[in-house]
């Protein structure tokens, strides 16, 4: 999965993943410059830090490595280690830029917490036992992380318990509704979590409970897109949706989060 795969390093340079390799390129020059991975079998995902200092390359091979670099001098900065068995299927800054979190693709689909500054795991957990597609934190706080990919998606929580800080996760239950791969995701400010369905849907959650299924039409349940809903954003109150029929949309925040099922889940917007 390369949905989130591409990002700005400034206002006029964007680093992405190109097969096994990963580019820059620059809107105003329109230059390429091109990077091969330093484990073997290449790149398997990127993200670049909040103060747009520091890039993660996440890669692929035995035991890969996530090398952090600088930007814009690109000196390697540090090396984070033993964080998945073959390949990384995803990386990514915390809001706030002091943790990272990756996902070990498969056989392991590992979420590893790092204290990346200090090359240091802070926390480790099997996340799925299938594929899964993203990890990240929430907007608003380093504690909370979700997961999402084949049939599922996960709620988690960095917790203190008895025997020490522990990284806990509650499945999804999706109840009456079909169960569906979830890729994009976005958590409201109030801690409710909008996320897509491959069916063209949107879910908003309460917890790990379906509190409404947002549709269209009602009456004909009309989805959202045709088909996969991949990515969603949040900007200006208005969330942005990018489906696998190739239309973007824009939803109204106050709209969906007063959003309430009755009698039946759907709910039109």
């Amino acid at each position: 999965m390369k949905r989130y795969n591409i990002h700005f390093l400034s206002t006029n340079e964007i680093i992405f993943v190109t097969g096994n390799k990963y580019q820059t390129y620059n809107i105003q020059t329109q230059k390429f410059v091109t990077f091969h991975g330093k484990d073997r079998d290449g790149v398997g995902s990127i993200a670049v830090s909040p103060t747009r200092h520091h890039f993660a390359v996440a890669e692929k091979g035995d035991s890969p490595n996530i090398y952090i670099y600088e930007y814009p001098s690109l000196k390697l900065y540090r090396i984070l280690q033993k964080g998945t068995e073959q390949r990384f299927a995803h990386v990514e800054f915390s809001n706030g830029g002091e943790k990272l979190v990756s996902l070990g693709g498969s056989p392991d689909f590992t979420i590893t917490v790092w204290d990346w500054k200090a090359e240091r795991v802070i926390l480790k957990a099997k996340a799925y036992s299938q594929d899964v597609y993203r990890a990240s934190f929430s907007p608003y706080t380093d504690d909370t992380l979700f997961t999402s990919g084949f049939t599922h998606m996960k709620f988690w929580k960095m917790a203190q318990t008895f025997t020490g800080l522990k990284l806990q996760g509650e499945i999804a239950k999706f109840g009456a509704l079909e169960m569906s791969n979830v890729s994009g995701y976005y958590e409201l400010p109030d801690g409710k979590v909008l996320s897509g369905t491959e069916q063209g849907n949107m879910i908003l959650w309460e917890g790990n409970l379906v509190k409404a299924h947002l549709v269209l039409d009602e009456q004909a349940k009309t989805p959202l897109h045709n088909g996969m809903i991949e990515v969603i954003l949040f900007e200006d109150d208005q969330f942005i949706t990018a489906g696998h029929d190739g239309y973007i949309k824009w939803w109204s925040l106050s709209e969906i989060d007063v959003c309430e099922a009755d009698e039946v889940l759907e709910v039109a917007i």
